[in-house]
This record gives C-alpha cells, sequence and structure tokens, in this order.
C-alpha cells in the first residue's frame, strides 16, 4: 500500500489536471453538481498528495515514556508536528530552536494540546559554532540519563548567499556542518542508550539539485562558495546530499547506532519562503504560493510522518527514506562507502575535530 500511495504521490499533480476535463465531461456540473465536482477533485488530490502516513509497524501502543528525544528546528513546520506528535507518545522531547520566542510559542501550543507532554525548550544557531556548543554544555549540565533520538530536522533552503558565523556558505554551513558538529558532540550522549537513533532530515533535492549525476561532486567547493560562482540550487542539494551521506557513514561507523536519512516530500513549510525569489519572475512564483501550491504540497502534519516512521519503526541502518518506506531512488554518491568516508574526513578537517 505504501509503495501504491507513493507512486501515486508523484503523480498526484497530473492526476488531479486530467480528472478536471475528464470530470467534466462526465458530469457537465451545473449548480451543486459543480461544488460536488471541484469537492471530489480537492479531496482525491489531497489524498494523493498526502502521501503514505506513519504505522506503527508492531501494532503495540506506542510508548515512549523515559525516552529522551531531540529535535532541532523544533519551533515551526516539520519540527514542530514532530515534537507534537513525540509528546503525544509520551518521549521528553528537547525542543532546540534559534528563535526563543518562537521557540516559547511552539512549546506553548504543543503543552495546550498535550497538557502532560514533557519539553524543555533550549536555544540552538546551527549557523554558529559557540551557539552548538554552548548548547551541548547546557544539555549535559541537565544531567540525563541519555538521549536516545537526535532528529536533524533544522535547516535553510536556497537563501540569497550569506555566510555562517566561521565563514562557510549559509546552506552547507547550517544544514550540513552544523548538523555534523551537534552530532559529533552528542554522540557519547546517544551511545549511551540502550537503541540510538540519529534521524537526518534530507531531500528529494539531493537528486534533483546537484550539479550532477554522473561526475563527481566536489563538496569542499560548496563550503567557502565565492558569491559570484553561488547557485542557491546546487549549495541546497549538496548540503541535502551530505545530511544523507552523514548518516550512512554514521552507522557505520557506529553499530550499536541507528543512523538513517529521509526525504519528507514537498511540504508547504517557512523553509520555502525563497521560492518565489529564485524564479526568473519572483511574483509568479508569490502568486503560485498562495494559490495553486497548497494543493499540490503536503501540510506540516503530513510531511512528519516519514521522520516519525524512522524515529518509532524497524529500519536500515544508514537507509534513505521516503513516504514511510524504504527508497531506491537515491544519488549514486550516497551508495558510495568511499565518498562518504572522504566526506567524513572532510568535515573533520573543516571544523578542525
Amino acid at each position: 500500500m505504501q509503495k501504491i500511495l507513493s507512486k501515486l504521490y508523484r503523480i498526484s499533480p497530473a492526476i488531479s489536471l486530467l480528472s478536471l476535463p475528464v470530470g467534466y465531461a462526465v458530469i457537465r456540473p451545473t449548480g451543486l453538481g459543480l461544488y460536488a465536482f471541484l469537492g471530489g477533485w480537492y479531496l482525491l488530490q489531497r489524498s494523493c498528495a498526502r502521501g503514505a502516513m506513519f504505522r506503527n509497524s508492531t501494532g503495540l501502543k506506542i510508548a515512549l515514556s523515559g525516552k529522551v528525544v531531540m529535535v532541532t528546528g523544533g519551533n515551526t513546520g516539520l519540527g514542530y508536528e514532530t515534537c507534537l506528535e513525540l509528546c503525544r507518545m509520551g518521549a521528553h522531547v528537547i525542543l532546540a530552536c534559534r528563535d526563543l520566542s518562537k521557540g516559547r510559542s511552539a512549546v506553548q501550543k504543543i503543552q495546550s494540546k498535550v497538557p502532560n507532554g514533557k519539553i524543555t525548550l533550549m536555544q540552538l544557531d546551527l549557523a554558529s559554532r559557540r551557539s552548538i556548543e554552548n548548547f551541548v554544555q547546557e544539555y549535559k549540565q541537565m544531567s540525563l540519563p541519555s538521549l536516545d533520538i537526535l532528529v536533524n530536522n533544522a535547516g535553510v533552503m536556497m537563501c540569497p548567499y550569506e555566510t555562517t558565523a566561521e565563514g562557510w556558505e549559509t546552506q552547507f554551513g547550517t544544514n550540513h556542518l552544523g548538523h555534523y558538529l551537534l552530532t559529533h558532540l552528542l554522540l557519547p550522549e546517544l551511545l549511551r542508550s540502550s537503541a540510538p537513533r540519529v534521524v537526518n532530515v534530507s531531500s528529494g533535492a539531493n537528486q534533483s539539485m546537484t550539479p550532477t549525476k554522473e561526475a563527481p561532486i566536489d563538496i569542499e567547493a560548496y563550503a567557502k562558495v565565492a558569491p559570484g560562482a553561488y547557485d542557491s540550487r546546487y549549495s541546497y542539494g549538496v548540503s541535502k546530499l551530505c545530511n544523507a551521506m552523514h548518516a550512512r557513514e554514521l552507522s557505520r561507523l557506529n553499530p550499536t547506532l541507528t543512523a538513517v536519512s529521509l526525504h519528507p516530500g514537498v511540504v508547504l513549510t517557512e523553509l520555502g519562503r525563497y521560492f518565489a525569489f529564485n524564479m526568473t519572475h519572483p511574483w509568479i512564483g508569490w502568486v503560485l504560493q498562495k494559490t495553486l501550491l497548497p494543493l499540490f504540497l503536503k501540510y506540516p502534519n503530513e510531511g512528519c510522518q516519514t521522520t516519525l516512521h524512522c524515529c518509532i519503526n524497524e529500519v536500515k541502518k544508514g537507509g534513505y527514506y521516503a513516504d514511510c518506506a524504504i527508497s531506491s531512488r537515491v544519488h549514486p554518491t550516497l551508495l558510495d562507502d568511499a565518498r562518504c568516508a572522504d566526506l567524513t574526513a572532510l568535515s573533520k578537517r573543516l571544523l578542525k575535530l
């Protein structure tokens, strides 16, 4: 069923567009018939667009009581929905985000929905090494038994050229290097857990927005790319490919730890705020965002389903997931263990670890 839903999701825009003339020819709607037709079309489109939904493979009630789960970027979008659902399952959730005011608002919303939920707000700026190191130090001072699941969810997408506090291009520095450093520093806490997991939220852009699938990608060139050579799409795609490669190599290096990566789908979140900026005519992008795109994209509570699957269900170490199932649609570089090992060596060198 999940494979069928996954295929429907990929072709859902075509299904929906073709259903309009076919439906009109069959129904020839007038009056209430038109509303019934449009309502049916909308329900068909939403059922296709949402993709597979998380199901607990054991069939037992999920109980994460006593488990500590950390989610980066937990104040909005996928991160918020992930925190909400994990709280409902009884986990002690560490909501890590850059903006504390937005974080407090998110915590209040979660607590209003899960009054007995255990959630701790902590400040984390993945574009700053000092912030990451301070965050880890503060977490250790909480003296929790272990960290059971780390969800590397936060990210930036296709933003205008900027650099992090250490001078790395923002997308590479935040999406990959920031999460790599965070995971590296938290590894001792994770390895104290009986079944530690790291879940890296990657993206299908690791295939569609990378410069080439054939020639080796010069990943280091994207760390400090010059403004004139910057391509926001490629920089995003390469950073997301690094997320997946990181998870694969992390699992290989740590036999007792399970690390996976995933594509959540194309989701309607704040992450797409630069979508219009990257179009030749930005106003067209703005109109699409406000009108048609919401029909074809997942909502955040739908987009977090694969993350939940990777947190809870049995998964393949180092695997890449989409629509709550292992995906065969991967970049060839991800399957190259030598390249994944090279990325680890490069990351350590850039971060001076």
